[in-house]
């Protein structure tokens, strides 16, 4: 029976192997397998070491590059020998690659990273995308320094990625200076998945991140602020940066984070149905719905009036929608500084953790407090889940935990040793 390839189906062969001579570099490393011979009317041995004109196998020193091509060369003989493939015939090269997404394209580091992200621009979101794709670029200057940018990919091993993680421990930082372990562990994070990529899609043998540790993150505690504290630094907003103070409101009354409240777009606020719809990066369920509290309900009024595009940004440089957003998430933290710096004259004491971002566990705090006044720790931590949108209680328990909002109650009573 015929097929669109031109050959025959349903004839038996040996399934082929890969043929390394116990990994010995200086002899012919091939392909066997067995073919039906229809003279012969039986199988018969064969080996096949190369493909003309694309892969050369043993022309490569290095062993993992050979078991790359050799997997290329084995799984395009599986796959013509099941469909009745004879050796004595020419071997399709072009069409196993349309047909079976065989490629048999040899790749540099260079290559197979253009062409990964190439592929990852179909899978995820655009601002996603940019991200890796700034990451990637440093890698590919980096190899580029080293004179590595033209290696096949498999020769890309652990040794480069452990040297590479290092120059962003070192360089990565504020003003080029030491980056935090963080920093270096996002830039392995998206390294291993463009690996992983290239796994999948048959470039390279193995995931040379695969194993290497991330490094343990220090995370800053925010302290909260106090009542009064909050009082004073909404009395200065008011006076000399009003539009400071709208951008904390996204921040206590819908506990948004920076780098969520600088993507909210026009189209995002929904005042008719009270809610905001928070675009959420490779989410399966859409958009979240964040309720539009009273507290932020005038605030909202005030910055869309007049705002006709959608796809306007809602906070920018110039202070009212427009199409270009603020230029990063620490653009308003910058702004919150000075708001610090009067609190710090009036005689309050200002630590570094004291952030912009501190207001949300303060107003946080003070939600749980008030709604353990008339309900139970259970009942508190499933109304504040909602509220905060911790995942799981398992995490907002730790969040509790770690700003020691919950004290324990009195334990006079449980001693029974007299002192």
């Amino acid at each position: 029976m015929g097929n669109n390839w031109g050959i025959m189906e349903q004839i038996p062969f040996g399934k082929p192997r890969i043929v390394d001579h116990g990994g010995d570099l200086s002899k012919q490393w091939h392909v066997y397998y067995r073919y039906w011979d229809k003279d012969k009317k039986k199988l018969v041995k064969a080996r096949k070491s190369k493909i003309k004109n694309h892969l050369y196998p043993n022309r490569s020193s290095d062993p993992q590059e050979r078991y790359y091509q050799l997997r290329i060369i084995r799984n395009a003989l599986e796959k013509l020998l099941s469909l009745g493939w004879n050796p004595k015939d020419d071997f399709p090269t072009s069409k196993l690659e349309q047909e079976s997404h065989i490629s048999t394209t040899q790749y540099t580091i260079e290559t197979a990273i253009n062409e990964t992200l190439r592929i990852k621009k179909g899978e995820i979101k655009a601002r996603s995308h940019y991200a890796l794709e700034r990451n990637l670029l440093h890698f590919l200057s980096f190899l580029k320094d080293k004179s590595l940018h033209d290696k096949s990919p498999n020769q890309i091993n652990r040794k480069i990625i452990l040297e590479y993680l290092r120059v962003i421990l070192e360089t990565k930082g504020k003003g080029g200076g030491k980056a935090s372990n963080k920093t270096r562990n996002n830039y392995l994070g998206d390294l291993s998945s463009i690996f992983e990529k290239m796994v999948e899609e048959e470039m390279i043998s193995r995931n040379p991140c695969k194993g290497i540790p991330k490094l343990k993150e220090q995370s800053s505690r925010h302290t909260p602020f106090s009542a009064n504290e909050i009082k004073m630094l909404g009395d200065w907003m008011d006076k000399h940066n009003p539009y400071l103070k709208k951008y904390t409101h996204f921040v206590t009354y819908a506990f948004l984070r920076p780098n969520e409240i600088i993507h909210l777009k026009v189209r995002d606020i929904d005042l008719t149905e009270g809610v905001i719809y928070l675009q959420k990066e490779n989410s399966k369920v859409g958009a979240a719905k964040i309720p539009i509290v009273e507290k932020l309900k005038d605030v909202l009024n005030e910055m869309l009036s007049g705002s006709e595009n959608p796809d306007h940004y809602l906070f920018t440089q110039q202070g009212t929608p427009g199409r270009k957003k603020v230029r990063r998430s620490d653009f308003f933290s910058e702004q919150f500084i000075k708001a610090k710096e009067f609190l710090t004259k009036q005689g309050k004491l200002m630590t570094a953790n004291h952030t912009l971002y501190a207001l949300r566990h303060t107003f946080i705090q003070d939600i749980y407090y008030e709604l353990r006044k008339t309900h139970t720790k259970a009942e508190s931590e499933f109304i504040l889940m909602t509220i905060t949108r911790h995942k799981t209680v398992d995490a907002l328990r730790k969040y509790i935990r770690d700003y020691s909002l919950e004290l324990a109650e009195d334990w006079s009573d449980k001693y029974t040793i007299e002192y």
